[in-house]
């Protein structure tokens, strides 16, 4: 399997792997399981706070997944509804 469970109680995550902790699963370090054609499903790339943003990921060249998530990002301030460091709060630090 792509992602196996890691985390409390779990096996550590085989080699080439690293345990993502707000997926709760173990990752490849590359981003590039195997896969078919055509597949889609839903990805996140996380920062070392445990925030994470969501994106799709899609079966791509040479049948390897990628992710189209953003990273996690200092907040911009600008007034927008998007939430840069993904903690579920838009602008939050800022000072409007």
């Amino acid at each position: 399997m792509c992602l196996p469970s890691c985390g409390d109680g779990a096996p550590p995550c085989p080699l080439g792997r690293t345990c993502d902790a707000p997926l709760g699963a173990c990752r490849a370090e590359a981003d590039d399981c195997a896969c078919t054609d055509g597949d889609t499903g839903t990805c996140a790339r996380a920062d070392d706070d445990g925030n994470a943003c969501t994106g799709t990921r899609s079966c791509g060249a040479n049948q390897r997944w990628t992710c189209d998530a953003a990273s996690p990002a200092p907040e911009l301030c600008t007034p927008t509804d998007i939430d840069e460091d993904c903690d579920g709060i838009t602008n939050e630090d800022c000072p409007f």
